[in-house]
């Protein structure tokens, strides 16, 4: 049987978040899911739904959910920015936590990534085919769904591709080799040193962009006002990728990597470390 973990990072928000609505949302159709695979693989996958907390946040685990280590550290304790956002987790150490789990695969999404009913079903069947680490872009949805008793007509919703690293999936194995810097999350940028670090373990990993299995409520990027949060993941990026192309004798060719950098190119300032500079710099024949 293979066993996959699925690991989330609930958190409370007011009602003015736009999570306020979502995570019910997003944590509802993660157990519709588990139901639909246990259905229709009949004991072949074993499906784990794991919750990484703060203290404070713990009513937030939903039923269902197994609540492994709480969350330990937050950015802010380290770094200083110019507006406190509200209390963000290292993306290093919710992986970290899901991987206290006996599990052969995992899968990392953010809290307002809703699921298809075959998301697991799909899942395995990717990597009965081969696919041993791979990003699912999501679709974006019409942005006024509120209540889980709607559900059924987000899954009805086509919605509209879209380019963002938000759904990882990968083998245990691989996670030994992994440097995800101190990149934060609920913020921008958060998703690159986990998608880098799954290349460099597995340069065949694979991004689905036209896979009907995610979702995202409407797309309002409220989180891309923050200027400071986003200078400091963009520099823990370039200072991995700085480290894995060392390791490389020839620079890492992936289309993920072209994506971030690409996008480090076109946000660069001169103020942001040596790092990013350099990055720019050194990938610049992918443009």
């Amino acid at each position: 049987m293979r066993r996959i973990c699925h690991i989330v990072n609930p958190v409370v928000v007011g009602p003015e978040s736009d999570l306020f609505h979502a995570q019910p949302i997003t944590y509802e159709t993660m157990r519709i899911a588990k139901r639909f695979a246990q259905k229709h693989l009949k004991g072949r996958l074993e499906i784990g739904l794991c919750a990484t907390v703060y203290p404070e946040d713990e009513e937030m685990i939903a039923p269902g959910f197994g609540r492994v280590d709480d969350l330990k550290e937050e950015v802010c304790d380290k770094y200083e920015f110019t507006s406190k956002y509200r209390k963000l987790p290292y993306m290093r150490e919710i992986i970290k936590n899901g991987m206290e789990t006996q599990a052969d695969y995992y899968i990392q999404t953010n809290v307002d990534i809703g699921l298809m009913p075959h998301f697991y079903v799909t899942v395995n069947r990717l990597i009965d085919q081969g696919y041993q680490s791979f990003i699912i872009n999501k679709r974006i949805i019409s942005g006024h769904y509120k209540t889980i008793d709607r559900i059924p007509e987000m899954w009805a919703e086509i919605g509209t591709q879209h380019n963002g690293y938000d759904c990882f999936v990968f083998p245990y194995w691989a996670y030994n080799g992994f440097d995800l810097g101190d990149v934060c999350m609920g913020t921008p940028w958060s998703e690159t040193t986990l998608a880098t670090s799954m290349i460099n373990e597995d340069s065949s990993t694979k991004v689905f962009k036209d896979i009907h299995a995610t979702f995202h409520i409407g797309d309002k990027r409220s989180w891309m006002q923050l200027a400071d949060y986003r200078q400091h993941n963009t520099e823990q990026f370039a200072k991995v990728l700085r480290v894995f192309q060392r390791g490389h004798e020839q620079p890492i060719k992936h289309e993920i990597i072209e994506w971030l950098t690409k996008k480090l190119q076109f946000e660069l300032q001169p103020h942001y470390s040596q790092d990013c500079h350099d990055v720019c710099e050194k990938t610049s024949y992918l443009f």
